[in-house]
């Protein structure tokens, strides 16, 4: 397998979505994103069957179910950095931790495109500033904005810049 597809980027509790898109890529392409699936079905007990060939292979799906849950697990948890590793370390099924690092981190998420929201409508433009360096700054808010897969339509932002100015620039 190529190396560079190996490494996945660490995640350390920022862009949940696109931590999970790459390891979800990295998961199909090695035939394990299976195990994360939400209509997984269980495997059937084998005791509701006498047929020893159909015990054995359900004894085998189980095996390898186990054994994908397994390596599907290891490959997530090596993509964690050590904090939200130690804080998730306990939970034992590939499906659990999934559920739970999402729980938690897109909540934290919400309330971080809140936060942006709020600092992009409370940006007021001062007078004694420069109007490119403020600019500039709206402009580093509207991309943080971008990256948070909040996007705004550029009329609008034109009206929020000229909105923004000084009452002094109203001439």
């Amino acid at each position: 397998m190529n190396q560079d597809l190996v490494r996945l980027d660490l995640f350390n509790g920022h862009n949940l979505r696109r931590w999970q898109e790459k390891v979800l890529f990295f998961l199909t392409t090695i035939k394990l994103s299976y195990i994360l699936s939400d209509d997984l079905a269980p495997i059937a007990n084998d005791a509701a069957t006498d047929d020893a060939k159909r015990k054995e292979e359900l004894k085998s799906q189980r095996q390898k179910r186990k054994d994908d849950d397994f390596w599907c697990r290891v490959h997530i948890v090596n993509a964690l950095s050590d904090s939200v590793y130690s804080a998730h370390k306990t939970i034992e099924t590939t499906k659990e931790l999934w559920v739970a690092l999402e729980n938690k981190y897109r909540i934290e998420e919400a309330s971080n495109q809140k936060f942006l929201i709020g600092n992009y409508f409370d940006f007021k433009m001062a007078k004694n500033k420069q109007v490119l360096d403020q600019v500039h700054e709206l402009q580093l808010i509207a991309s943080n904005l971008k990256n948070a897969e909040i996007t705004l339509p550029e009329p609008f932002q034109v009206g929020a810049i000229i909105t923004k100015l000084p009452n002094s620039w109203n001439d």
